[in-house]
């Protein structure tokens, strides 16, 4: 059996106590570490190394957190990142999440906090990395597996789902009952990146509209 290989991780912190102790806890853990003590390098790195999980302080001279984030986000869209910082507002927490950060943890962090946060973020990225691999090896002429058909009406269909599954945008899905608008549904949640979450089918109709507000809000 070939040998796993270690989830490398990228600590930017420009504190060189919070950046040893960083790099200490996630060593003892197993992950592969490489750390620098500022953004820039970080930004560098970026360009031209993989990495699983980004943690990054918040606060730092010429490129901040906020521009590692962005960076991240822009090269290297699946790996996960976690901001660190001493100036732990609600605003700022608010901000990165909404830029896409995975969680933000505040200093003076805890060292369980550091492992739990950097597992769970580690874990998500495994799972889209093998959704993903399952969507390109799923059957090569773009047909799902729920879908079959060959007809120019089919082909629309799979064609249209292949393009809208890849956006954040809710979706109507019209047809005649028993012509696979369920399917059709779910066809679009196992290619979208929302596919390692639960799919629920919830028949609209059983429900009268107060009763629906209720079970669904």
């Amino acid at each position: 059996m070939a040998k796993q290989t270690k989830d490398r991780i990228l600590v930017v912190e420009d504190e060189d106590i919070a950046r040893k102790n960083l790099e200490h806890i996630l060593q003892k853990e197993g992950y592969e570490v490489v750390s620098v003590g500022s953004g820039v390098q970080a930004i560098d790195l970026l360009g031209t190394t993989t990495f699983g999980l980004v943690l990054t302080d918040l606060k730092m001279a010429k490129v901040d957190g906020m521009k590692v984030l962005e960076t991240s986000r822009k090269l290297q869209p699946l790996t996960e990142v976690i901001i660190i910082t001493g100036y732990a507002t609600v605003d700022s927490a608010v901000a990165a999440m909404k830029h896409g950060a995975y969680h933000y943890v505040a200093k003076p962090f805890r060292i369980d906090e550091i492992r739990k946060v950097a597992k769970e973020a580690l874990f998500k990225r495994r799972l889209q990395m093998e959704n993903l691999e399952l969507r390109k090896n799923w059957n090569k002429n773009g047909q799902l597996p729920a879908l079959v058909g060959k007809s120019k009406a089919m082909e629309s269909v799979i064609e249209t789902v292949h393009q809208v599954a890849s956006s954040d945008t809710s979706v109507l899905i019209l047809g005649e009952s028993g012509t696979g608008k369920e399917l059709v549904a779910k066809a679009i949640h196992h290619l979208s990146p929302r596919a390692p979450k639960r799919f629920v089918a919830f028949n609209c109709g059983s429900f009268t509209k107060e009763l629906m507000a209720n079970e669904l809000f």
